[in-house]
């Protein structure tokens, strides 16, 4: 839904009988809108669509970004890279698709940003909360690290 501040108005942009939309984005010149989509809980891509007012946008109007489990979309600052979440590699890693300036349709394949693969530091423990936010130069995200730990073994005195 859009919900305009000043007349309070909420109208519906998006919609899709099974699916659950999750995360919309404007994009930087405010004429589309890129957002997630879930079937039950998993990720199962992110899509692109043109910001239109007079109608409600079903699945026909979508432009496909990423398939498989993608999910947090987040527009470069010139909007002509989708920034997205993805375990595409086994691994929730941050990764980008290049668009078409015009049209917004994927220009060529998408590129790992940041890989996510150890076992101390995870995009993966942090989930949904690791939300990109993305400026000119700089994304920031949330992504979880495993305390230090360590095993102590002691001698119990004899009769205990």
């Amino acid at each position: 839904f859009l919900l305009d501040l000043r007349s309070r108005k909420r109208s519906q942009l998006l919609t899709h009988p099974q699916w659950d939309l999750w995360g919309p984005c404007f994009s930087p010149d405010g004429r589309w809108i890129a957002f997630g989509f879930t079937v039950g809980s998993e990720p199962r891509g992110v899509y692109i669509a043109r910001f239109d007012l007079t109608r409600t946008l079903e699945e026909k109007d979508w432009i496909a970004a990423a398939q498989g489990p993608a999910q947090q979309p987040r527009w470069s600052p010139d909007g002509n890279l989708l920034y997205y979440l993805s375990q595409r590699d086994g691994h929730l890693c941050l990764w980008a698709q290049p668009l078409e300036p015009a049209t917004k349709r994927p220009a060529g394949s998408p590129f790992a940003v940041y890989h996510s693969h150890s076992v101390k530091r995870s995009l993966s423990r942090a989930g949904m909360l690791a939300r990109p936010a993305v400026v000119r130069g700089k994304i920031v995200f949330t992504q979880s690290e495993l305390v230090n730990t360590s095993i102590w073994m002691t001698e119990l005195s004899k009769g205990r």
